[in-house]
């Protein structure tokens, strides 16, 4: 910046990321014509940036700028890519209703056979089954203790230690096909903690094996009463309390999925929609196939879709441990605990924020000089993120693809 450009500003010639006017080197963007820099915040908080390229274009024209009003600034970073018309929105509501009905005619189906099984178990008839309401906050998950599928609606939950299981795991005991689903156990072969520091294995080293007598337990059997109908809560070895029979219960309102069915199956039968499940992917001979369809074709089957360059539209912003540092340094969190995991270990540790992001510029080391290893367990929560770092969160969510499927605000 000149002498008299300087003179003509005033006590407006001060650097927008610090807010310092005694800077020698001052840079206005012509861009905007408004916003300075000067060369000390450039060099460290915008590495990547030129001082030619902040005159071109300032970082806050850029909407990189991570001076400490911006981060916590909100709304700078467009979330979504694009806005649906009234048409577009008709047309994903019609996809949507289209290929969900066959899962809630399933579901419909298992919960119906649910309630005769029920009926036969009190000896009256199905309109005559009565089934209570089990309260839930809707932020809850409500889920099987079995095979941890989450419940929908309908589902079997002990009156004394409140085990649930769902209709699905009802069949599979009723059936006689129970299986205790066990965990995946594989054998380590522990070479020694040098080891796992690039140093040769030690000679003692040896395999740690899984304790050979739960191979030889006997299975824990779950069978439905003599009628095949009613089920007692889990055995303790399970989780449950082995005293009770199971209750049905309910979450939502008696007739709501038989009502939303039926009223899925009257729009469907109003309009001309074409099959969802015998279109034929054409990945290589037709490559202008609309990206939507052809992620619906694949994600419809479970299959993985890898979405190329999702990084290429961002605005930039800095995501360096030094400049989600800074970010923090507003808020309480800087000196807050926080849980992280040792590589080394491990097992989980406390420590608080400021400490952990140190670690990225001092390092971190045993007593031993061994380098000590951490990363951030569930940090931040999907609760806060968009408090603690609001501009960071708009960008995750502006590069998310295929909006219709991820973007959590919609």
């Amino acid at each position: 910046m000149t002498r008299s450009l300087r003179a003509a500003l005033g006590e407006l010639a001060i650097c927008h990321q610090c807010f310092k006017g005694e800077r020698r080197y001052l840079f206005i963007c012509t861009f905007c014509e408004e916003k300075i820099y000067c060369f000390p915040c450039i060099k460290k908080w915008h590495p990547h940036l030129s001082h030619d390229d902040v005159i071109e274009k300032c970082p806050i024209c850029r909407g990189t700028c991570n001076c400490d009003i911006c981060f916590q600034s909100n709304g700078l970073i467009e979330t979504s890519k694009r806005k649906l018309d009234d048409h577009e929105r008709f047309h994903h509501l019609q996809y949507l209703i289209g290929s969900m009905l066959p899962f809630l005619k399933k579901l419909c189906k298992a919960h119906m056979e649910e309630i005769e099984t029920e009926a036969k178990i009190q000896g009256l008839m199905t309109s005559q089954v009565d089934i209570s309401e089990t309260l839930y906050s809707n932020e809850e998950r409500v889920f099987c203790n079995h095979c941890v599928t989450s419940i929908v609606d309908l589902h079997r939950s002990c009156p004394k230690c409140s085990y649930e299981l769902c209709l699905s795991c009802c069949r599979e005991i009723r059936g006689g096909s129970f299986s205790e689903r066990p965990e995946m156990k594989l054998d380590f072969v522990y070479r020694g903690s040098r080891y796992i520091h690039g140093e040769d294995a030690e000679p003692t080293s040896s395999s740690v094996l899984e304790d050979e007598a739960d191979d030889n337990k006997p299975s824990i059997k779950w069978t439905a009463d003599e009628n095949g109908s009613s089920i007692t809560c889990a055995l303790k070895e399970l989780g449950g309390c082995g005293d009770c029979v199971l209750e049905l219960k309910r979450i939502l309102p008696l007739t709501w999925m038989w009502d939303l069915e039926k009223r899925a199956e009257t729009f469907i039968a109003s309009r001309s929609i074409n099959s969802l499940t015998t279109s034929n992917c054409r990945c290589v001979s037709d490559p202008e196939t609309k990206e939507l369809l052809h992620f619906q074709h694949h994600w419809r089957k479970g299959e993985t879709v890898i979405v190329r360059n999702a990084l290429n539209n961002t605005a930039g912003l800095s995501w360096e441990p030094k400049v989600m540092w800074r970010a923090l340094c507003e808020d309480d969190a800087s000196s807050s605990d926080v849980k992280a995991i040792d590589s080394l270990a491990n097992c989980e540790v406390k420590i608080k924020t400021r400490d952990f992001f140190e670690g990225y510029s001092k390092g971190r080391s045993y007593g031993n000089l061994w380098t000590e290893m951490l990363k951030l367990k569930d940090w931040p929560p999907s609760d806060e993120f968009d408090n603690l770092l609001p501009r960071h969160c708009d960008e995750f969510i502006s590069v998310l693809p295929f909006q219709e499927y991820s973007d959590p605000r919609s």
